[in-house]
């Protein structure tokens, strides 16, 4: 069945694994690892103490053991960073040291026969863990090992899924008691089930971030979690914990592969589903207008910002500090005024514990302000880009682009509004000033706790939040609006109209004013694309309450609503919008392209828990230039989306093109002017005409569903 997002469900692919995961494990993990060295130690010398005879091999194993535990333990975090097969190996090596130990046990004279038989019961769940996961992470390490194996529970609900965090977990005192049970079952004795109990657990139940993934393409930055984020003890880690006490602490480390089906879920029941999301009911709260930023200095045809990236909490639900990335601060994003031909300079400084990139979304900007989704820098650290704005004017923005954590932080907060303008845009009677307004508009998932719930390709993100409120009201005078509309999702699409039927006037799109305006009775945005449109509230009296809908994928009840405008007061309105709004060339007047390129958009959809991402059947690499145009060049590139279930869009770095073509008829009004960004639905084609005049350099162009870029949906471009 189809996602609501349009989206074919997925599990966590090893690929978006969070490292940040990786270092909680690690920390609750080595504790473990300190009481099992003392629990054997102390084992040994009852032992010998009661008379049985204690030989070398057992006290060496018995100081050893908890060392090599740890050691392999460090290896399964390091190699979590590294290829997939590589970490799977020193899983799989996990796995294989403590029966090979037994085996050692079991050879005549090496071990007292009660000795023998204890280390015999305690490996009985390694011998399971591995019979399950003999198609999973041992395929992936040797895969002639046979086919892949389907485990119960494996990807079927994201609410149960709790390796990218996928809903709240059970308390861990009760899921202790579960682990307790089942290893009883299954042969591990009493001495797992009590032990279990009493290992240091996090109560704090809750849904996990996603950071920036283990995969290939790593910067070389080293991840720590998540600041102020305590480590979360799953059914896994209770598992993890139960199996070292008893005797078997190379378990622990990772007992199961991102994505993939999973041997803890597999042997115990999945947990609750999550709880509903703890939301106001619609209209409650007010919805903010963005704050505007001044520059600290304005000279020389130069404006000059500094912004801090860090950590804020916004009230986004009533009553609650929510935690949020920001830039210096501002949940919704700030706002950056500026005009063609003044060159603008901002200093970000990076209080985050996580590299960032910055790019402006729509920019002609040089490579080395682009934001290049391998061009971080560190935390502590500043970097300045320079935005010469030789342009028109546009409605941008500007979010995070670090490679694989871009989803989370514009998802947690990391974009704002880069509002270029012009002469020909000034010289417009358009509505100014207050009345202009940004609005951005997207979808999220909260937990019980308020906190903003992460999970990459979350299907269950079903509260829309307008300028980071949710589906709040906004107060305006009978006149004219003009709204400067962005969807600023991961994946959701959006189909928004009036609740009263009058249609909507659009006037501009991504990369500025349209030709002429545009009734519009539905408007669709996919993620990353704007819109400007004008509304005239005169038609209504004071008293009026009118809805923008929403009638995208999704179920109504949840997603149908996004905005109310309560109409309060009169007001004068020397506004209007004029039948034509600027000139733009006709598609047979545009410069003839030298060069016609198809680019195919593709990802798995063969049920597989760890899809990739392709563009030309190849996933991005970093180190290879995709495509090489000429500067000074015009070309066509045919985009083709060759699923037939998931929908993707694309975004080109750099320039601003045209849409001539869709599904082989001529692109409508709304898509006649400039875009940096086009939807491409399942099955099919968009024709673009594009330019490459701004700059020379290396580039990127991406579907900006960033889950799917993060999938691997992405391609370099060098201009030359």
């Amino acid at each position: 069945m189809e996602s609501e997002l349009n989206t074919p469900p997925t599990a966590a692919p090893f690929d978006r694994v969070p490292a940040r995961r990786a270092f909680d494990t690690a920390r609750t993990s080595v504790k473990i690892y300190g009481a099992l060295g003392t629990v054997s130690l102390l084992a040994v010398v009852a032992v010998a103490g009661s008379g049985h005879p204690v030989n070398t091999f057992m006290w060496v194993r018995a100081v050893l053991l908890p060392v090599v535990a740890v050691l392999v333990h460090r290896l399964t975090v390091s190699a979590s960073r590294g290829s997939r097969r590589a970490f799977e190996r020193v899983r799989a090596l996990a796995v294989i040291l403590p029966i090979a130990i037994t085996g050692v046990d079991l050879i005549p004279g090496v071990c007292p026969p009660w000795y023998a038989v204890m280390q015999t019961v305690c490996v009985l769940p390694v011998i399971r863990l591995a019979f399950l996961t003999r198609g999973t992470a041992l395929r992936t390490a040797f895969p002639r090992w046979g086919p892949r194996p389907v485990l119960p529970g494996a990807g079927r609900h994201p609410a149960r899924s709790t390796w990218c965090g996928g809903g709240p977990n059970p308390p861990a005192r009760r899921a202790a008691r579960l682990m307790g049970r089942g290893l009883r079952r299954r042969g591990a004795g009493h001495l797992g089930a009590i032990a279990v109990r009493f290992l240091p657990l996090s109560v704090r139940p809750g849904s996990e971030g996603v950071g920036r993934p283990a995969g290939s393409h790593s910067s070389g930055v080293t991840y720590r979690p998540h600041p102020g984020r305590k480590s979360l003890i799953t059914r896994r880690s209770a598992l993890g914990g139960a199996l070292a006490a008893a005797g078997l602490p190379l378990l622990a480390p990772g007992l199961r592969a991102g994505g993939e089906a999973h041997a803890a879920e597999a042997l115990l029941p999945a947990g609750p589903h999550r709880a509903q999301d703890p939301v106001p009911p619609a209209f409650t709260m007010a919805m903010p207008v963005p704050r505007v930023l001044r520059p600290l200095s304005s000279t020389g045809g130069l404006d000059c910002y500094e912004l801090t990236i860090r950590k804020a909490t916004a009230e986004i639900l009533p009553g609650t500090a929510t935690e949020v990335l920001t830039y210096d601060g501002s949940f919704p994003g700030p706002v950056i005024h500026a005009r063609s031909g003044r060159r603008v300079l901002v200093r970000h400084r990076n209080g985050l514990d996580m590299p960032a990139s910055v790019h402006l979304h729509g920019g002609s900007v040089p490579p080395s302000s682009d934001g290049n989704p391998m061009d971080v820098f560190a935390p502590g650290t500043s970097r300045t880009y320079m935005y010469t704005n030789r342009q028109s004017h546009a409605s941008l923005w500007f979010h995070d682009h670090a490679h694989h954590m871009e989803a989370e932080h514009v998802y947690r907060g990391l974009s704002g509004m880069y509002l270029l303008t012009d002469d020909l845009e000034q010289s417009l009677p358009l509505p100014k000033g207050r009345y202009d307004v940004p609005v951005t508009i997207r979808d999220a998932r909260f937990d019980e706790h308020g906190q903003l719930a992460y999970t990459m390709g979350d299907r269950t993100r079903t509260t829309i939040l307008a300028n980071g409120r949710p589906t709040p009201h906004f107060e305006v005078a009978a006149r004219k609006y003009r709204f400067r509309l962005l969807n600023g999702s991961n994946l959701r699409i959006f189909a928004l109209s009036l609740s009263d039927g009058t249609p909507l006037t659009q006037i501009g799109s991504d990369g500025g004013l349209l030709e002429r305006p545009v009734a519009v009775p539905v408007l669709t945005l996919s993620p990353g694309e704007r819109a400007d449109v004008v509304i005239d509230f005169s038609r209504h009296p004071v008293g009026t309450r009118l809805v923008l809908t929403n009638t995208g994928p999704g179920r109504p009840e949840q997603v149908g609503k996004v905005l109310r405008f309560d109409v309060v007061r009169t007001a004068d309105d020397p506004s209007k919008v004029p039948h034509v709004l600027r000139d733009l060339p006709p598609a047979s007047a545009l410069p003839k392209a030298a060069v016609t390129r198809h680019i195919e958009l593709s990802m798995d959809e063969d049920g597989r828990p760890d899809p990739r991402g392709f563009i030309n059947g190849q996933m991005y690499d970093p180190e290879r230039v995709d495509t090489t145009v000429a500067f000074g060049s015009s070309e066509i590139w045919n985009v083709t989306n060759a699923n037939k279930r998931a929908s993707h869009n694309f975004h080109l770095h750099l320039v601003q093109f045209r849409v001539l073509e869709r599904g082989g008829r001529p692109a409508g009004p709304t898509e006649a002017g400039l875009k940096d960004t086009v939807r491409v639905m399942p099955g099919e084609t968009v024709k673009l005409h594009v330019t490459f005049d701004g700059f020379r350099g290396d580039y990127v162009y991406h579907c900006h569903m960033l889950d799917h870029s993060a999938m691997g949906m992405m391609a370099n471009f060098r201009v030359r």
